[in-house]
Protein backbone atom coordinates (compact mmCIF):
# COMPACT_ATOMS: atom_id res chain seq x y z
CA UNK A 1 0.00 0.00 0.00
CA UNK A 2 1.28 3.45 -0.88
CA UNK A 3 0.04 6.44 1.13
CA UNK A 4 0.40 10.00 -0.16
CA UNK A 5 0.18 12.68 2.55
CA UNK A 6 -0.32 16.27 1.46
CA UNK A 7 0.84 18.21 4.49
CA UNK A 8 0.56 21.87 5.23
CA UNK A 9 -2.19 24.19 6.30
CA UNK A 10 -5.89 23.48 5.94
CA UNK A 11 -5.91 25.29 2.57
CA UNK A 12 -3.44 22.84 0.94
CA UNK A 13 -4.28 21.89 -2.62
CA UNK A 14 -5.95 18.54 -3.10
CA UNK A 15 -3.69 15.99 -4.76
CA UNK A 16 -4.35 13.12 -7.11
CA UNK A 17 -2.35 9.92 -7.03
CA UNK A 18 -2.39 7.15 -9.61
CA UNK A 19 -0.43 3.92 -9.80
CA UNK A 20 1.68 3.47 -12.93
CA UNK A 21 2.71 0.30 -14.73
CA UNK A 22 6.40 -0.51 -14.37
CA UNK A 23 8.75 -2.15 -16.86
CA UNK A 24 12.27 -3.53 -16.91
CA UNK A 25 14.38 -1.56 -19.40
CA UNK A 26 16.74 -4.44 -20.22
CA UNK A 27 14.36 -7.40 -20.03
CA UNK A 28 11.38 -5.66 -21.73
CA UNK A 29 8.89 -7.16 -19.27
CA UNK A 30 6.16 -5.73 -17.06
CA UNK A 31 7.19 -5.86 -13.39
CA UNK A 32 4.74 -6.84 -10.68
CA UNK A 33 3.91 -4.92 -7.51
CA UNK A 34 5.93 -7.24 -5.29
CA UNK A 35 9.06 -6.13 -7.19
CA UNK A 36 8.40 -2.44 -7.77
CA UNK A 37 5.60 0.13 -7.58
CA UNK A 38 5.31 3.59 -9.06
CA UNK A 39 2.91 6.42 -8.37
CA UNK A 40 2.24 9.68 -10.21
CA UNK A 41 1.29 12.54 -7.87
CA UNK A 42 -0.40 15.67 -9.18
CA UNK A 43 -0.98 18.78 -7.06
CA UNK A 44 -2.22 21.68 -9.15
CA UNK A 45 0.52 22.37 -11.71
CA UNK A 46 3.12 20.25 -9.90
CA UNK A 47 3.62 16.63 -10.98
CA UNK A 48 5.91 13.96 -9.56
CA UNK A 49 6.65 10.31 -10.31
CA UNK A 50 7.95 8.13 -7.48
CA UNK A 51 9.42 4.68 -8.16
CA UNK A 52 9.74 2.31 -5.19
CA UNK A 53 11.78 -0.87 -5.72
CA UNK A 54 11.05 -3.45 -3.06
CA UNK A 55 14.14 -5.55 -3.84
CA UNK A 56 17.30 -5.18 -5.88
CA UNK A 57 15.70 -6.24 -9.14
CA UNK A 58 18.32 -7.62 -11.47
CA UNK A 59 21.57 -5.69 -11.38
CA UNK A 60 22.58 -2.14 -10.68
CA UNK A 61 22.50 -1.08 -14.33
CA UNK A 62 18.89 -2.12 -15.00
CA UNK A 63 16.49 0.78 -15.19
CA UNK A 64 12.86 0.66 -14.14
CA UNK A 65 10.47 2.51 -16.44
CA UNK A 66 7.33 4.16 -15.07
CA UNK A 67 5.49 6.47 -17.45
CA UNK A 68 8.26 8.38 -19.21
CA UNK A 69 10.68 8.09 -16.26
CA UNK A 70 13.72 5.81 -16.24
CA UNK A 71 15.14 5.25 -12.76
CA UNK A 72 17.91 3.20 -11.18
CA UNK A 73 17.88 2.59 -7.44
CA UNK A 74 15.58 1.66 -4.59
CA UNK A 75 13.70 4.97 -4.47
CA UNK A 76 13.57 7.50 -7.32
CA UNK A 77 11.61 10.75 -7.25
CA UNK A 78 11.14 12.75 -10.44
CA UNK A 79 9.75 16.28 -10.68
CA UNK A 80 7.97 16.10 -14.03
CA UNK A 81 6.14 19.41 -13.71
CA UNK A 82 8.00 20.96 -16.66
CA UNK A 83 8.42 17.79 -18.72
CA UNK A 84 6.50 17.62 -21.98
CA UNK A 85 4.35 14.56 -22.78
CA UNK A 86 6.50 11.81 -24.31
CA UNK A 87 9.78 13.38 -23.15
CA UNK A 88 11.94 10.94 -21.18
CA UNK A 89 13.29 11.63 -17.69
CA UNK A 90 16.37 9.88 -16.40
CA UNK A 91 17.68 9.61 -12.89
CA UNK A 92 18.65 7.40 -10.09
CA UNK A 93 19.59 7.36 -6.49
CA UNK A 94 20.08 4.44 -4.16
CA UNK A 95 18.61 5.41 -0.81
CA UNK A 96 19.15 3.28 2.26
CA UNK A 97 17.78 4.11 5.69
Amino acid sequence: MITVINGGDSLAEAVQAELLDTWSHTRFINLNETEVQAVKITAGRRRYVVILCHNELFHSSDAVIAGDCFGVGNVCVFDVSEVKEGERCYGGEVLHV
